[in-house]
Protein backbone atom coordinates (compact mmCIF):
# COMPACT_ATOMS: atom_id res chain seq x y z
CA UNK A 1 0.00 0.00 0.00
CA UNK A 2 1.72 3.58 -1.03
CA UNK A 3 0.32 6.88 0.04
CA UNK A 4 -2.63 6.28 -2.76
CA UNK A 5 -2.96 3.84 -4.08
CA UNK A 6 -2.77 -0.29 -3.49
CA UNK A 7 -2.71 -3.72 -5.33
CA UNK A 8 -5.17 -6.39 -4.65
CA UNK A 9 -4.07 -10.14 -5.23
CA UNK A 10 -7.04 -12.08 -6.90
CA UNK A 11 -8.22 -15.07 -5.29
CA UNK A 12 -9.60 -16.98 -8.14
CA UNK A 13 -5.91 -15.82 -9.85
CA UNK A 14 -2.32 -15.03 -9.03
CA UNK A 15 -2.59 -11.74 -10.07
CA UNK A 16 -2.20 -8.26 -8.88
CA UNK A 17 -4.60 -5.18 -9.36
CA UNK A 18 -3.81 -1.60 -9.03
CA UNK A 19 -6.51 0.36 -6.95
CA UNK A 20 -6.65 4.25 -6.06
CA UNK A 21 -7.61 4.66 -2.29
CA UNK A 22 -10.93 7.10 -3.81
CA UNK A 23 -12.20 3.87 -4.83
CA UNK A 24 -12.86 1.94 -1.55
CA UNK A 25 -15.56 2.45 0.07
CA UNK A 26 -15.26 2.63 3.91
CA UNK A 27 -12.84 3.71 6.89
CA UNK A 28 -9.24 3.45 4.76
CA UNK A 29 -7.53 3.73 8.32
CA UNK A 30 -8.96 0.04 8.98
CA UNK A 31 -7.66 -1.52 5.39
CA UNK A 32 -4.23 -3.76 5.98
CA UNK A 33 -2.26 -5.48 3.89
CA UNK A 34 -3.59 -9.08 3.92
CA UNK A 35 -7.39 -8.19 4.44
CA UNK A 36 -9.69 -10.18 2.44
CA UNK A 37 -11.58 -6.95 0.11
CA UNK A 38 -14.81 -7.31 -2.22
CA UNK A 39 -14.59 -5.12 -5.57
CA UNK A 40 -15.57 -4.31 -9.54
CA UNK A 41 -12.88 -4.47 -12.29
CA UNK A 42 -12.81 -2.10 -15.18
CA UNK A 43 -10.74 -1.68 -18.35
CA UNK A 44 -8.77 1.45 -18.52
CA UNK A 45 -6.51 1.73 -21.63
CA UNK A 46 -5.66 -1.68 -21.91
CA UNK A 47 -5.44 -1.91 -18.04
CA UNK A 48 -7.29 -3.70 -15.27
CA UNK A 49 -8.57 -1.18 -12.58
CA UNK A 50 -10.31 -1.78 -9.30
CA UNK A 51 -13.00 0.66 -9.50
CA UNK A 52 -15.23 -0.19 -6.51
CA UNK A 53 -14.30 -2.04 -3.15
CA UNK A 54 -15.07 -2.41 0.10
CA UNK A 55 -13.78 -4.51 2.75
CA UNK A 56 -15.18 -8.00 3.18
CA UNK A 57 -15.92 -10.65 6.03
CA UNK A 58 -12.96 -12.62 7.16
CA UNK A 59 -12.88 -16.41 5.96
CA UNK A 60 -13.74 -18.45 9.00
CA UNK A 61 -10.65 -19.35 10.19
CA UNK A 62 -11.06 -23.65 11.96
CA UNK A 63 -11.58 -23.86 15.41
CA UNK A 64 -9.47 -25.89 17.55
CA UNK A 65 -8.79 -27.95 20.67
CA UNK A 66 -6.72 -27.05 23.58
CA UNK A 67 -4.43 -29.59 25.96
CA UNK A 68 -4.52 -28.46 29.32
CA UNK A 69 -3.11 -29.84 32.64
CA UNK A 70 -4.64 -28.98 35.71
CA UNK A 71 -2.97 -30.28 38.80
CA UNK A 72 -2.10 -33.33 37.35
CA UNK A 73 -5.08 -33.87 35.13
CA UNK A 74 -4.88 -33.73 31.25
CA UNK A 75 -8.04 -31.98 30.22
CA UNK A 76 -8.90 -31.02 27.36
CA UNK A 77 -10.77 -28.34 25.73
CA UNK A 78 -12.74 -26.43 22.30
CA UNK A 79 -12.37 -22.89 21.69
CA UNK A 80 -13.55 -21.32 18.38
CA UNK A 81 -11.50 -19.04 15.47
CA UNK A 82 -13.56 -16.13 16.79
CA UNK A 83 -12.03 -16.11 20.32
CA UNK A 84 -8.34 -16.21 19.09
CA UNK A 85 -7.11 -12.36 19.50
CA UNK A 86 -4.61 -11.42 17.34
CA UNK A 87 -4.15 -11.70 13.50
CA UNK A 88 -2.07 -15.23 14.03
CA UNK A 89 -4.17 -18.52 14.84
CA UNK A 90 -1.99 -20.95 16.56
CA UNK A 91 -0.87 -23.86 15.48
CA UNK A 92 -0.47 -27.21 16.57
CA UNK A 93 2.04 -27.85 19.61
CA UNK A 94 1.61 -23.95 20.13
CA UNK A 95 1.72 -22.54 23.69
CA UNK A 96 -1.45 -20.42 24.02
CA UNK A 97 -3.17 -18.79 27.34
CA UNK A 98 -7.11 -18.22 27.23
CA UNK A 99 -10.18 -18.01 29.91
CA UNK A 100 -12.64 -20.48 30.34
CA UNK A 101 -16.30 -19.50 29.70
CA UNK A 102 -19.99 -21.31 29.89
CA UNK A 103 -22.11 -18.74 28.84
CA UNK A 104 -22.59 -20.06 25.53
CA UNK A 105 -24.02 -23.53 26.12
CA UNK A 106 -24.66 -23.41 30.11
CA UNK A 107 -22.96 -26.89 30.92
CA UNK A 108 -20.21 -27.50 28.08
CA UNK A 109 -17.13 -25.32 28.96
CA UNK A 110 -15.16 -23.75 26.12
CA UNK A 111 -11.86 -21.12 25.88
CA UNK A 112 -12.19 -17.73 25.42
CA UNK A 113 -10.14 -15.09 24.92
CA UNK A 114 -7.38 -17.37 23.43
CA UNK A 115 -4.06 -15.64 22.94
CA UNK A 116 -0.32 -17.26 21.69
CA UNK A 117 2.46 -16.82 23.88
CA UNK A 118 4.47 -18.88 22.02
CA UNK A 119 4.71 -20.65 18.90
CA UNK A 120 5.90 -24.64 19.11
CA UNK A 121 9.72 -24.56 18.91
CA UNK A 122 9.76 -27.80 16.79
CA UNK A 123 7.62 -26.24 14.18
CA UNK A 124 9.55 -27.30 10.76
CA UNK A 125 12.04 -24.69 9.76
CA UNK A 126 12.46 -23.85 5.97
CA UNK A 127 15.37 -21.83 3.98
CA UNK A 128 14.82 -19.11 1.56
CA UNK A 129 15.63 -16.05 -0.19
CA UNK A 130 14.79 -12.57 0.05
CA UNK A 131 13.25 -11.20 -3.06
CA UNK A 132 11.41 -8.30 -2.38
CA UNK A 133 11.20 -5.51 0.22
CA UNK A 134 8.75 -2.94 0.65
CA UNK A 135 7.91 -0.25 2.89
CA UNK A 136 7.14 -2.64 5.62
CA UNK A 137 6.95 -6.16 4.10
CA UNK A 138 8.79 -7.95 2.15
CA UNK A 139 8.28 -11.67 0.15
CA UNK A 140 10.61 -14.72 0.53
CA UNK A 141 11.74 -16.97 -2.54
CA UNK A 142 11.20 -20.56 -1.45
CA UNK A 143 14.16 -23.00 -1.50
CA UNK A 144 13.16 -24.40 -4.54
CA UNK A 145 12.50 -21.01 -5.85
CA UNK A 146 9.44 -21.09 -7.52
CA UNK A 147 7.26 -19.32 -5.47
CA UNK A 148 7.36 -16.53 -2.80
CA UNK A 149 5.95 -15.82 0.67
CA UNK A 150 4.90 -12.77 2.22
CA UNK A 151 6.68 -11.59 5.67
CA UNK A 152 5.90 -8.97 7.74
CA UNK A 153 8.56 -6.87 9.48
CA UNK A 154 7.88 -7.48 12.24
CA UNK A 155 9.07 -11.10 11.65
CA UNK A 156 12.60 -10.22 11.31
CA UNK A 157 14.59 -10.78 14.11
CA UNK A 158 17.07 -8.61 13.49
CA UNK A 159 18.52 -5.14 12.04
CA UNK A 160 15.63 -4.91 9.08
CA UNK A 161 17.58 -2.12 7.15
CA UNK A 162 20.56 -4.86 6.84
CA UNK A 163 18.12 -6.84 5.05
CA UNK A 164 19.09 -6.91 0.97
CA UNK A 165 17.43 -8.70 -2.25
CA UNK A 166 19.28 -12.76 -2.30
CA UNK A 167 20.22 -12.80 1.57
CA UNK A 168 19.38 -16.41 2.83
CA UNK A 169 17.17 -16.49 5.43
CA UNK A 170 14.87 -19.07 7.60
CA UNK A 171 11.71 -19.02 8.50
CA UNK A 172 8.60 -21.06 9.75
CA UNK A 173 5.21 -20.67 7.49
CA UNK A 174 2.18 -19.74 9.75
CA UNK A 175 -1.55 -19.10 9.02
CA UNK A 176 -3.14 -16.32 9.64
CA UNK A 177 -7.07 -14.79 10.08
CA UNK A 178 -8.47 -16.19 6.89
CA UNK A 179 -6.00 -19.26 6.59
CA UNK A 180 -3.51 -17.09 5.14
CA UNK A 181 0.04 -18.26 4.72
CA UNK A 182 3.21 -16.25 5.43
CA UNK A 183 6.48 -16.68 6.77
CA UNK A 184 7.13 -15.81 10.69
CA UNK A 185 10.50 -15.86 12.66
CA UNK A 186 12.25 -14.49 10.16
CA UNK A 187 16.20 -14.92 10.23
CA UNK A 188 19.24 -14.39 8.33
CA UNK A 189 21.30 -17.56 7.96
CA UNK A 190 24.58 -18.66 6.21
CA UNK A 191 24.25 -22.81 6.97
CA UNK A 192 23.56 -23.70 3.15
CA UNK A 193 25.10 -22.14 0.05
CA UNK A 194 21.72 -23.15 -1.74
CA UNK A 195 23.85 -24.78 -4.61
CA UNK A 196 23.46 -28.78 -5.36
CA UNK A 197 25.91 -28.31 -7.82
CA UNK A 198 28.60 -25.79 -9.27
CA UNK A 199 27.35 -23.65 -12.20
CA UNK A 200 28.27 -24.70 -15.52
CA UNK A 201 31.06 -22.75 -17.17
CA UNK A 202 29.61 -21.82 -20.34
CA UNK A 203 27.94 -18.93 -20.77
CA UNK A 204 24.73 -18.61 -23.37
CA UNK A 205 23.45 -15.79 -24.42
CA UNK A 206 19.64 -15.05 -24.03
CA UNK A 207 16.49 -13.29 -24.24
CA UNK A 208 14.25 -12.90 -21.38
CA UNK A 209 10.73 -14.13 -22.23
CA UNK A 210 9.05 -13.23 -19.19
CA UNK A 211 10.37 -11.08 -16.13
CA UNK A 212 9.99 -11.85 -12.50
CA UNK A 213 6.80 -11.50 -10.85
CA UNK A 214 8.19 -8.62 -8.81
CA UNK A 215 8.90 -6.99 -12.32
CA UNK A 216 5.24 -7.51 -13.60
CA UNK A 217 2.66 -8.23 -10.92
CA UNK A 218 -0.09 -8.88 -13.10
CA UNK A 219 1.38 -12.43 -14.15
CA UNK A 220 0.72 -15.31 -12.48
CA UNK A 221 4.23 -17.16 -12.12
CA UNK A 222 6.50 -16.01 -9.72
CA UNK A 223 9.60 -17.48 -11.60
CA UNK A 224 11.14 -15.34 -14.89
CA UNK A 225 11.88 -17.45 -18.06
CA UNK A 226 14.85 -16.91 -20.34
CA UNK A 227 15.44 -18.37 -23.95
CA UNK A 228 18.65 -19.20 -25.48
CA UNK A 229 19.14 -17.55 -28.66
CA UNK A 230 22.35 -18.43 -30.08
CA UNK A 231 22.66 -20.90 -32.70
CA UNK A 232 23.37 -24.68 -31.62
CA UNK A 233 21.73 -27.82 -30.55
CA UNK A 234 20.41 -25.56 -27.46
CA UNK A 235 18.83 -22.55 -29.25
CA UNK A 236 15.16 -22.42 -28.51
CA UNK A 237 15.60 -24.08 -24.74
CA UNK A 238 13.62 -22.12 -22.08
CA UNK A 239 15.13 -21.77 -18.56
CA UNK A 240 13.97 -20.36 -15.56
CA UNK A 241 15.39 -18.08 -12.68
CA UNK A 242 14.32 -16.25 -9.28
CA UNK A 243 16.51 -13.84 -7.66
CA UNK A 244 19.34 -16.21 -6.54
CA UNK A 245 20.17 -16.56 -10.65
CA UNK A 246 20.80 -12.74 -10.55
CA UNK A 247 24.13 -11.39 -10.49
CA UNK A 248 23.23 -8.03 -9.45
CA UNK A 249 20.03 -8.61 -7.37
CA UNK A 250 18.97 -4.98 -7.75
CA UNK A 251 18.53 -5.43 -11.32
CA UNK A 252 15.40 -4.88 -13.28
CA UNK A 253 14.96 -7.51 -16.16
CA UNK A 254 12.60 -6.77 -18.51
CA UNK A 255 10.54 -8.86 -21.27
CA UNK A 256 12.47 -9.00 -24.46
CA UNK A 257 15.85 -7.98 -23.27
CA UNK A 258 19.18 -9.94 -24.17
CA UNK A 259 21.17 -11.26 -21.52
CA UNK A 260 24.19 -13.62 -20.81
CA UNK A 261 23.94 -15.98 -18.85
CA UNK A 262 25.27 -19.85 -16.85
CA UNK A 263 23.20 -22.75 -16.46
CA UNK A 264 23.16 -24.22 -12.47
CA UNK A 265 21.25 -27.07 -10.82
CA UNK A 266 19.36 -25.17 -7.84
CA UNK A 267 16.74 -26.38 -4.80
CA UNK A 268 15.82 -28.99 -3.30
CA UNK A 269 13.78 -30.36 -6.44
CA UNK A 270 17.24 -29.68 -8.37
CA UNK A 271 16.16 -27.85 -11.21
CA UNK A 272 18.17 -26.61 -13.86
CA UNK A 273 18.27 -22.60 -13.45
CA UNK A 274 19.79 -19.74 -15.54
CA UNK A 275 22.06 -18.55 -13.09
CA UNK A 276 24.58 -15.87 -12.58
CA UNK A 277 22.24 -13.56 -15.27
CA UNK A 278 23.79 -10.22 -15.98
CA UNK A 279 22.58 -7.43 -18.71
CA UNK A 280 24.06 -4.49 -19.85
CA UNK A 281 21.86 -2.15 -22.11
CA UNK A 282 23.07 0.82 -24.59
CA UNK A 283 21.49 3.29 -25.55
CA UNK A 284 21.24 7.58 -26.06
CA UNK A 285 20.96 9.98 -23.46
CA UNK A 286 17.70 12.26 -24.42
CA UNK A 287 18.44 15.20 -21.96
CA UNK A 288 20.64 16.70 -18.64
CA UNK A 289 18.74 18.63 -16.43
CA UNK A 290 20.17 19.69 -12.85
CA UNK A 291 20.98 16.15 -11.24
CA UNK A 292 19.20 14.06 -13.57
CA UNK A 293 18.98 13.22 -16.60
CA UNK A 294 16.82 10.90 -19.14
CA UNK A 295 17.72 8.03 -21.19
CA UNK A 296 15.69 6.89 -25.05
CA UNK A 297 15.38 3.30 -23.24
CA UNK A 298 11.99 1.87 -22.77
CA UNK A 299 11.57 0.02 -19.69
CA UNK A 300 7.87 -0.91 -18.48
CA UNK A 301 5.50 1.53 -19.87
CA UNK A 302 7.97 4.35 -19.94
CA UNK A 303 9.79 5.60 -23.11
CA UNK A 304 12.36 7.18 -21.32
CA UNK A 305 14.71 5.87 -18.09
CA UNK A 306 15.96 8.56 -15.44
CA UNK A 307 19.37 8.27 -13.59
CA UNK A 308 21.23 10.67 -11.10
CA UNK A 309 24.45 12.35 -12.68
CA UNK A 310 26.44 10.46 -9.46
CA UNK A 311 25.74 7.26 -11.29
CA UNK A 312 27.77 8.35 -14.23
CA UNK A 313 31.10 7.08 -14.27
CA UNK A 314 34.80 8.66 -14.64
CA UNK A 315 33.65 12.23 -13.50
CA UNK A 316 31.71 13.07 -16.84
CA UNK A 317 29.51 15.07 -17.76
CA UNK A 318 26.86 13.72 -20.37
CA UNK A 319 25.24 15.78 -23.12
CA UNK A 320 22.03 14.82 -25.17
CA UNK A 321 22.79 12.50 -27.57
CA UNK A 322 25.33 10.74 -26.17
CA UNK A 323 25.64 6.83 -26.22
CA UNK A 324 25.63 4.99 -22.96
CA UNK A 325 26.39 1.62 -21.71
CA UNK A 326 24.02 1.41 -18.10
CA UNK A 327 22.27 -0.93 -15.94
CA UNK A 328 18.83 -0.88 -14.71
CA UNK A 329 17.62 -1.10 -10.97
CA UNK A 330 13.73 -1.53 -9.61
CA UNK A 331 12.93 0.59 -6.63
CA UNK A 332 11.35 -2.06 -4.64
CA UNK A 333 9.12 0.64 -2.68
CA UNK A 334 7.82 3.05 -5.52
CA UNK A 335 8.21 0.09 -8.23
CA UNK A 336 9.80 2.15 -10.70
CA UNK A 337 13.02 1.82 -12.38
CA UNK A 338 16.10 3.78 -13.14
CA UNK A 339 19.37 3.60 -14.36
CA UNK A 340 22.78 3.35 -12.83
CA UNK A 341 26.27 2.52 -13.17
CA UNK A 342 26.15 4.77 -16.56
CA UNK A 343 29.22 4.52 -18.73
CA UNK A 344 29.88 6.91 -21.61
CA UNK A 345 30.37 4.90 -24.60
CA UNK A 346 31.17 7.33 -27.90
CA UNK A 347 30.53 11.40 -27.62
CA UNK A 348 26.85 12.37 -29.62
CA UNK A 349 26.57 14.91 -32.19
CA UNK A 350 28.13 18.27 -31.35
CA UNK A 351 25.12 21.42 -31.57
CA UNK A 352 26.41 23.46 -34.90
CA UNK A 353 26.48 27.32 -33.17
CA UNK A 354 23.99 29.50 -35.64
CA UNK A 355 26.17 31.84 -37.70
Amino acid sequence: MKEAFGFIERGDVVKEILFHYSEFKGDLETLQPGDDVKFTIKDRNGQQNVIYGHKAKEKEAEDGIIANDDCGVKLTIAFQAKDVEGSTSPQIGDKVEFSISDKQRPGQQIATCVALLGRNSNSKRLLGYVATLKDNFGFIETANHDKEIFFHYSEFSGDVDSLELGDMVEYSLSKGKGNKVSAEKVNKTHSVNGLTEEADPTIYSGKVIRPLRNVDPTQTEYQGMIAIVEEGDMKGEVYPFGIVGMANKGDCLQKGESVKFQLCVLGQNAQTVAYNITLLRRATVKCVKDQFGFINSEVGDSKKLVFHVKEVQDGIELQAGDEVEFSVILNQCTGKCSAYNVWRVCEGPKAVAAP
